[in-house]
């Protein structure tokens, strides 16, 4: 053969396959310069959106054997993790007389070649002609995770499933592959389960006792695991995490880079002598597969929400959180947590945004409305650097009877609005306190609290402080009226839109 050997690789999660998969490896099978076609499935499973459920990779194998069939061009390989980093492993794994073609969708093809854009440059280290190439069949509207959506629909969504598949199929071969899926729907913190073992004893991080979910059902699941030694740590995994992922898909995974953000955000803060409370350590960080493990935080103690809804209020810990905030706002040299000044900047844009537009969809009277978006408008103008939690709230704040702590950094960032940040922990403060009829005592912790935070914001509190309260009266909003609804009696509810009310008038009687 005078020509180079022509492989042909295809990489993706295909969970399931569906027809333009098929297709597109059917038209390189078809091409006579191709001499062979390899499928290359991801080591990751994949989300059944709108579930806690995944697909394994084995599934991928078994429907791709029955499409295979009479198709001896084809064949698939399982990557040990990302398939797209198999594929590009193929450049130091042939021969010199080989050619390499790269499939990919035409959505996934970006000026810069998209995932594929290392092509050019191994092509010329290793001496290898290589080419990308878009599929040839037109794209499956929604793709394979529109497909997955008709999954957890049972019986209803079997056609729809099945009108997705390639058009060779049998009737039987259809509902052969309707039934491979539905059965190998497997709960994503079972998934999450194996994979930690592994890597316990691979890094002798301890002898496991038991694994649980520290919070069930949610579809990014926080595992806690006990060990013998009588210590338990907090796993953080984005392993099964696709790329496309947003903070915005509330029915979707959360980001994966949210992974590394905790991660350094956790061992810069390490480096900061004027850390006033506990946080996580950083126990150990496996990058192939995104998991992040954690130590235990204020182990013998509660939530501060746990606190609050119990009814007691602590002035210490809402007064050190307040502490912490501001030398965390007024902190210099704070790096880039998500990529780049610019990629944080973004991030801290729609942690904003997504607040916002979670008290646009309530129904507010036209006034409450429209000061939302002033202070939209004004805390996207005040932004600034410092270091920012973006989540910082009482179930994130863990309190003992010697300890204050702070979990879950993973929004954290290197930009915001100060008063964003401290007007919304103190308005959920405020919130549970009207809950439970103890105004005068979260007015006194409250004013504690701003003085504490003055304090430490002196340079920056002018500008900030016409904020806060407006922050706080919408936190209490949104709180009395998103779901899940609580069971409000019609005199709580006035109360709480009361205090709310005052709160969005700059400032109550009081001023700091």
């Amino acid at each position: 053969m005078d020509r180079p050997y022509c492989i042909a690789l295809f990489p993706g999660a295909f969970r399931p396959p569906h027809r333009a998969h098929f297709e597109a490896v059917k038209s390189l099978a078809q091409r006579p310069d191709v001499d062979e076609v390899v499928i290359i499935i991801t080591n990751r499973n994949r989300q059944v959106p709108g579930t806690n459920f995944a697909l394994a990779p084995e599934v991928a194998l078994k429907i791709w054997s029955l499409y295979l069939q009479g198709m001896p061009k084809a064949r698939v390989e399982l990557a040990p993790q990302s398939a797209v980093k198999q594929a590009l492993s193929y450049f130091e794994r042939v021969n010199a007389n080989t050619q390499l073609i790269f499939c990919a969708g035409e959505n996934e093809l970006g000026e810069d070649g998209g995932r594929f854009k290392k092509v050019r440059a191994l092509s010329n280290r290793f001496g290898i002609p290589a080419e990308i190439i878009p599929s040839q069949s037109p794209p499956l509207a929604g793709g394979a995770t529109g497909v997955r959506a008709h999954l957890p629909l049972g019986e209803p969504g079997r056609l729809a499933f099945m009108a997705a598949l390639p058009k060779h199929l049998s009737d039987h071969q259809r509902r052969q592959v309707w039934q491979i899926c539905r059965n190998a729907m497997q709960p994503m913190g079972e998934l999450a389960r194996q994979r930690i073992v592994t890597i316990f004893k691979k890094n002798a991080l301890g002898e496991i006792v038991s694994i649980d979910s520290a919070k069930p059902g949610k579809t990014d699941e926080v595992m806690r695991v006990r060990l013998k030694n009588g210590r338990q740590c907090y796993i953080k995994t984005a392993h099964d995490t696709p790329k496309a992922a947003r903070w915005d898909d509330p029915k979707g995974l959360k980001p994966r880079k949210r992974v590394y953000a905790e991660k350094k955000a956790l061992k810069w803060l390490a480096r900061q002598p004027w850390v006033n409370i506990e946080r996580p350590k950083v126990i150990h960080f496996h990058n192939p597969t995104r998991t992040l493990v954690l130590s235990d935080v204020c182990p013998l103690g509660n939530t501060l929400q746990y606190q609050l809804e119990q009814g007691c209020f602590s002035k210490k810990a809402i007064a050190q959180a307040a502490a912490f905030l501001g030398r965390c706002h007024t902190a210099d040299s704070v790096p880039a947590f998500w990529g780049s000044d610019e990629a944080d900047c973004f991030h801290w844009r729609l942690q904003l945004k997504l607040w916002a537009e979670s008290l646009r969809s309530l129904p507010f009277p036209e006034r409450i409305k429209s000061r939302l978006e002033i202070l939209h408008q004004e805390s996207l103008a005040s932004a600034s650097n410092g270091f920012f939690h973006l989540d910082l709230c009482p179930k994130n704040i863990r309190v003992n009877s010697e300890t204050v702590g702070i979990i879950d950094f993973e929004r954290c960032g290197g930009i915001g609005d100060p008063a964003f940040e401290l007007g919304k922990l103190l308005g959920q403060v405020w919130f549970f306190a009207a809950m439970n009829a103890r105004d005068p005592t979260v007015t006194s912790i409250t004013q504690t609290a701003l003085v504490v935070y003055k304090n430490e914001t002196k340079r920056i509190w002018d500008r900030i402080n016409p904020r806060i309260y407006p922050f706080m009266g919408l936190e209490i909003l949104r709180l009395t009226a998103i779901p899940p609804p609580r069971a409000f009696t019609g005199e709580l509810k006035h109360r709480l839109t009361s205090i709310a009310q005052k709160l969005l008038k700059n400032h109550p009687q009081n001023t700091v």
